[in-house]
């Protein structure tokens, strides 16, 4: 169960990353 919560913790916090990089890259790419 433990290893459950781990892995949707890490997957919540690569989701994240992605769509922060991803709104940076549009911004930029619409400056």
């Amino acid at each position: 169960m433990r290893e459950i919560l781990k892995w949707s913790a890490i997957a919540t916090v690569v989701w994240c990353g992605i769509m922060i990089f991803g709104s940076i890259v549009y911004w930029i790419d619409n400056l």
